[in-house]
């Protein structure tokens, strides 16, 4: 280990107090990346979390340490972590209960006494269809259904609602600055949702306000996201570009979708509905087919739509189809 001028502070022995101290802390943090191989990067999104933890952010703050960098998981029994952390076993359990309650981790039982134990995401994503490590381009429809019903059931979801989004975009031979938007763009957004029922024993019956800050702070969304070719048979084109402005300057018009509900029900039964929903072209919706051009503005897009469903319907009018198609 090198230790570097400035931790003497040599320039400058007049600096002040604080300067000193986050000097040291670049220092040691630099120090640490360079020669500790074991660490686990612990995401912001865990904060909306906190105050629901309670002391279980002890056992959940140990689970990160003692995970997996890549796959988040490891092995120990409640009799193990008791000793670890000097609590009961009894205490141990009630922290599973809380964690696993908020869905933060998921347990199964694993050889002898140990359990297996998975941390889930703290944020909302989104997983491209047919390019994720689960899909194949081969896939049909139903069978792409298939592996998300095995995400939708190993995740503990609880509810799914389905996109069938259009918009005009312009051609990729198009270089141009005023090049029409005419081609048609067809994708399906499936969002499988996480939320918790932990607020039953936080008595937030009298508390609205306070049940609904649960509930947006603690639901999760997996968005899967599905390009439709051309040549798909629910592929459509709407006549009129989307006027009415919501929000971030994107605009929405809804459209009756020729996806049937009972095509999705079969499948995922959760489904409450599939909404078609024409975009404008202030939001770019092939970012979403790239994992590299997908930000989190484009998350927090389809967070807000997904969450302010009814509110969006109720505003929008129906717009029409190409040749009728849909009705």
């Amino acid at each position: 280990m090198t230790i570097e001028k400035d931790f003497f502070n040599l320039d400058n022995p007049d600096e002040g107090s604080s300067k000193i101290i986050t000097d040291q802390h670049a220092i040691w943090k630099n120090v640490e990346l360079q020669n500790i191989k074991e660490y686990y990067m612990l995401f912001n999104g865990i904060g909306a979390y906190l105050p629901y933890m309670k002391s279980a952010t002890n056992l959940y703050l140990f689970y990160c340490l003692a995970a997996k960098n890549k796959t988040g998981e490891s092995w120990y029994s409640i009799d193990t972590l008791a000793d670890i952390l000097q609590v009961s076993s009894r205490t141990i359990n009630t922290w599973n209960d809380r964690l696993r309650l908020l869905h933060l981790i998921k347990r199964q039982q694993g050889v002898r006494k140990s359990a297996h134990t998975f941390l889930l995401p703290t944020r909302d994503y989104v997983v491209n269809g047919y390019s994720g490590p689960f899909m194949k381009k081969s896939l049909n429809m139903d069978e792409l259904l298939e592996k998300i019903k095995k995400i939708y059931d190993c995740l503990d979801c609880t509810d799914c609602n389905i996109f069938h989004l259009f918009q005009w975009r312009k051609g990729k031979e198009s270089k141009k600055a005023d090049a029409l938007y005419n081609v048609p763009y067809n994708s399906l957004v499936i969002s499988l949702s996480r939320k918790c029922n932990i607020y039953m024993r936080e008595n937030f019956e009298n508390d609205l306000d306070g049940k609904k800050d649960f509930e947006k702070a603690t639901t999760r969304r997996i968005f899967i996201y599905v390009e439709l070719p051309k040549d798909d048979p629910d592929f459509v084109e709407i006549e009129d570009t989307p006027s009415d402005f919501l929000n971030n300057n994107v605009s929405f018009e809804e459209f009756k979708s020729p996806f049937s509900l009972e095509r999705f029900k079969k499948v995922l039964e959760k489904t409450k509905s599939v909404t078609g929903i024409a975009i404008s072209t202030q939001r770019d919706l092939t970012d979403y087919s790239s994992n590299d051009r997908c930000s989190k503005d484009d998350i927090d897009f389809l967070t807000e739509l997904d969450s302010r469903l009814d509110e969006i319907k109720s505003k929008l009018g129906e717009v029409k189809l190409k040749n009728d198609k849909g009705k």
